[in-house]
């Protein structure tokens, strides 16, 4: 299974950080920690009003302690842009090892720093955003399968 750090620098809050809400209360066995240096130390229950604690670290480096496989960008910010000052978190976590997962409208794949570091690591850039290269929609096969083709 997977271990996420989850980075919600300056906007670990409830509007702010939905994605990192949502992954707290649907897969709490998934989070590793959560990087936020201006809540590092205080509960995520009391904070995020969530049933469960998870480590909240000020740095990379203390995140790194909790054995993550993978940083996941916590945020939805409005216009779902990546905040510049996150650019030197991310290069460093993919530095260290680290798959990053992205739920942003913008895509990291097409980042061409951020695609070449993970290319030379043998590490995944993962957009949630981006639709399957092939969508199969309305092409019949429930017809078919009525007369017994499937």
């Amino acid at each position: 299974m997977q271990k996420l750090l989850i980075l919600a620098e300056g906007q670990l809050d409830i509007f702010s950080a939905k994605t990192a809400v949502g992954v707290l209360r649907y897969r709490p066995e998934a989070v590793a920690a959560i990087l936020d240096s201006e809540h590092a130390g205080q509960r995520t229950s009391e904070l995020l009003g969530v049933a469960l604690d998870v480590p909240i670290v000020a740095t990379l480096t203390e995140g790194l302690a909790f054995a993550p496989d993978a940083l996941l960008l916590g945020i939805a910010p409005a216009g779902g842009r990546l905040p510049e000052e996150w650019r030197a978190l991310i290069r460093a976590a993919l530095e260290a090892g680290l798959h990053v997962v992205s739920g942003l409208h913008e895509f990291l794949n097409e980042d061409a720093e951020f695609r070449t570091l993970a290319e030379e690591r043998g590490l995944r850039l993962v957009d949630l955003r981006r639709p399957p290269i092939e969508q199969r929609i309305a092409h019949g096969e429930a017809r078919a399968c009525g007369r017994g083709a499937c």
